[in-house]
């Protein structure tokens, strides 16, 4: 191969050691909330279904970024044409899911929060029913809210104000020491916010893995065509 398919390999060999690294560091994060994040996983599936599925998606996303990394790495080391041609492949069908995944959620995003509003009503009926079993809780210290409107909730339903709705979980929460925003305006500000950056940065990383697929092309071409000229 010429000096400039070295420069691809290379290249092409040090950005998927990256996304692997990265798809090791994503395995670990949804293992840990798996095991370790009871808040999430003591909301019942009859109240959201995606928060438990958040860690398990991400372990699932973290093999497969970590596979199909590990094909890169071992295609461009290698110079192996039929690996590398099988990451391309791999990496477009992940690019096109990722294209999908952002246009969905981007579409879907009024139903995303209306899901949260709605398990955050099935959550706080919960409540009232049982307090000791407060499933708001989990809310309140995620967005650092109160209640599902405000805090006026808690001595409306003539409940004591919990502990998550004040900074620092005190042993006692009074109403002007609580969050004064109810946890439905909370998670919209939130998701509000955070809605642009999961755009953009997909559309980063889509860039970025559009350039991978173009240099593994190019790499695969031109170890096909280093192995002609030896014969």
């Amino acid at each position: 191969m010429n000096c400039g398919a070295h420069i691809v390999k290379y290249i092409l060999f040090l950005f998927n050691f990256l996304c692997l690294v990265a798809g090791i560091l994503l395995i670990v994060f949804g293992s840990l909330v798996l095991t370790n994040n009871d808040g999430i996983m003591k909301l019942p599936v009859d109240f959201v279904e995606f928060p438990q599925g958040i860690p398990i998606a991400a372990i699932v996303l973290g093999c497969v970024i970590f596979l199909i990394s590990f094909l890169g790495c071992c295609g461009a080391c290698k110079e192996n044409n039929c690996m590398t041609v099988l990451y391309s492949i791999c990496m477009l069908c992940l690019l096109i899911l990722q294209i999908a995944f952002i246009v969905v959620v981007w579409v879907k995003q009024d139903d995303i929060i209306n899901g949260i509003n709605t398990s955050m009503a099935k959550a706080w009926e919960e409540a009232v029913k049982n307090p000791n079993d407060n499933y708001m809780n989990v809310y309140q210290s995620a967005f650092q809210c109160c209640g599902v409107k405000s805090v006026q909730d808690y001595p409306d339903a003539q409940m004591p104000i919990p502990q998550t709705c004040c900074a620092g979980s005190p042993a006692t929460c009074e109403a002007d020491q609580a969050y004064k925003i109810g946890c439905e305006s909370a998670f919209d500000s939130w998701w509000r916010l955070n809605i642009n950056l999961v755009k953009y940065v997909g559309i980063g990383i889509g860039v970025i893995e559009l350039i991978a697929v173009i240099f593994s092309c190019c790499l695969a071409g031109a170890i096909r065509d280093s192995r002609r000229a030896q014969y």
